[in-house]
């Protein structure tokens, strides 16, 4: 109710009070002098209007103040769209907590975020996403018990208090269960079902910290750690996660620094034709030149720019830098060969694909002569977009290979689905086909089924003629290795001191 809507319902109560007064004093032929009228007038008003006045305006407006005020300290604690305690209401409730325990109970606090939500959110809208994070919720407010406070505090960020744990093993199990229903495959409102996953981070109180802020940002670090973990993903905070976690920061601003700086470059790995051992392509491979620290291993920095998305522009960078040598060796009259360039997950979204096409229709080189490198971690994680994205990708004309096969999900029935023209078989499966009778079985095997599926076949990783050799004997089309070469600068990619030209 409005101040305005206020006021017009007393000067409405007040005129019909008027307007009774006057048609009884009529009926009553009385006249009185105007002393005696107010006197009358405010009896009268006392009388009739103030009951009205308190049903009609006070008690509405009493209980309109009541209702807003409720539904404010409702939203300050709570989220709107799943109703679950927020942010604000979990520091509370850590707060009370710690301070009624004494430091005498165990109070466990499990921050989980969902991984890969920014990616549907990108690809699918806000509105699919609200419709996952309700399912979620719902999902499970009804299948987890032994929780004192089940909050959403961030866009894909969760929180579990459960306070008297017993033991680590008992806030685990807990963890895990929780996963697993997140885990479980949503149907959303547009048709498309998702396979969701997680990531825990887990902080005790007194045993980790002895305050709200510290168990959060504890919980926080150890929940990152849980992101670098391919099974499970669950870790519990210790101490040396901070030291890492601070190692971790300077490392991001060192490399937020080298995007801005351009202390990059690339080193040209040759990939050789097992029949003729000719060059028939390159794999550009980037490599970061700390001013301060030397060369930093790209396992240490690539993980880091994918977490953090500055993977995009040097992502970017990768690209137009692998094409520009391409063109310069096109003006130097070399014999064309393949640039394989890695594509990273996050630069295989909607809204950077784009870009990748738009760079490929400047320039000058015959779209056969490029192939894109990508996980087969990535063609798992959504089966679906990753072959809507990989098919406008192929329209192009560039060829796609999928890199490190044989070591993640290996779903075969879903090769065919895919617009892939290589397989690139996982260094970790060649290197022991020498002593290993399995290894050099599941190599043969994964050729075979190339072959069959009309794909060219490489193996990475090849060090020693023997390797090599065995290769060849099961018809492996191409080998890419130190036996041959390691990366080296562009000058010598057409040397003929590894391989024959």
């Amino acid at each position: 109710m409005t101040i305005k809507q206020i006021i017009f319902r007393i000067a409405a109560i007040l005129l019909v009070v008027e307007a009774i007064i006057m048609l009884v004093l009529e009926f009553m032929e009385l006249d009185l002098d105007w002393i005696s009228e107010a006197c009358v007038d405010a009896l009268s008003l006392t009388i009739f209007a103030t009951p009205i006045i308190y049903k009609w305006v006070i008690k509405p407006f009493v209980l309109m103040r009541e209702t807003a005020e409720n539904r404010v300290t409702y939203l300050a604690y709570h989220d709107e769209l799943t109703s679950l305690a927020n942010r604000a209401k979990l520091l509370e409730w850590l707060d009370h907590s710690i301070k009624t325990s004494h430091g005498k109970n165990n109070i466990s606090l499990i921050l989980l975020e969902l991984d890969r939500f920014k990616d549907i959110q990108d690809t699918f809208g806000h509105a699919i996403v609200d419709d996952l994070i309700v399912n979620i919720a719902e999902k499970l407010k009804c299948n987890i018990s032994g929780v004192d406070l089940f909050a959403k505090i961030d866009t894909y960020m969760l929180a579990f208090v459960a306070e008297n744990t017993l033991s680590d093993d008992d806030i685990y199990l807990k963890s895990k269960q929780i996963i697993s229903i997140i885990q479980t495959p949503i149907l959303c409102s547009n048709g498309h079902t998702f396979n969701l996953e997680a990531s825990a981070g887990i902080s005790r109180f007194p045993k980790d910290a002895a305050n709200k802020t510290d168990l959060l940002k504890y919980a926080y670090t150890a929940m990152r750690q849980a992101k670098t973990i391919s099974k499970d993903k669950i870790s519990f905070y210790t101490q040396s996660l901070t030291e890492v976690s601070q190692r971790h920061l300077t490392l991001e601003e060192d490399l937020r620094h080298a995007v801005e700086n351009n202390e990059f470059y690339l080193l040209y790995q040759p990939k050789i034709d097992a029949l003729t051992s000719k060059l028939v392509g390159v794999e550009a491979l980037i490599r970061w030149q700390h001013p301060q620290n030397g060369l930093i291993n790209p396992i240490d920095f690539i993980p880091l720019a994918e977490e953090t998305g500055l993977i995009i522009p040097i992502g970017e960078w990768v690209l137009q830098e692998a094409l520009k040598q391409q063109e310069i060796w096109q003006k130097d009259g070399k014999e064309p060969i393949v640039m394989s360039i890695n594509l990273s997950g996050r630069q295989l979204q909607v809204e950077h694909i784009d870009q990748i096409i738009r760079v490929l229709h400047l320039t000058p080189i015959p779209k056969k002569y490029i192939d894109f490198e990508i996980t087969e971690t990535f063609l798992m994680e959504d089966s679906f977009l990753s072959q809507m994205l990989l098919e406008k990708l192929h329209s192009t004309g560039v060829s796609l290979s999928m890199d490190d096969f044989g070591t993640g999900y290996s779903s075969l029935a879903y090769l065919k689905r895919f617009k892939v023209n290589t397989l690139k078989i996982d260094r970790a499966l060649i290197k022991d086909i020498e002593e290993d009778k399995n290894d050099f079985a599941i190599a043969k095997a994964i050729i075979a089924m190339g072959h069959t599926l009309e794909m060219k076949v490489v193996a990475e990783g090849v060090e020693t003629e023997e390797q090599a050799r065995m290769l060849k004997q099961i018809s492996c089309d191409y080998i890419q290795g130190f036996y041959y070469s390691k990366p080296v600068y562009p000058y010598s990619v057409y040397s003929n001191d590894n391989y024959t030209c």
